[in-house]
């Protein structure tokens, strides 16, 4: 059990190192701010938010 929890510890801090904190604070920002965006702006964010997952499906079920 102690291995498995260094292990997650071990690849939250690389998938951190390769955007992760930036995608965390981008989630917070999101979230403090919901209420206040417009129509138009949740849609483009929807938009990127759907493109981004399609992307990292992609490379990570090694289409790229």
């Amino acid at each position: 059990e102690l291995e498995e929890i260094l292990k997650k510890l071990r690849i939250f801090a690389e998938i951190s190192e390769l955007g992760g904190k930036e995608i965390k604070d981008s989630f917070s920002l999101l979230m403090e701010t919901y209420d206040e965006l417009s129509e138009e702006q949740k849609k483009k964010i929807s938009e990127v938010m759907r493109k981004y997952v399609g992307e990292l499906r992609n490379i990570i079920s090694g289409g790229e």
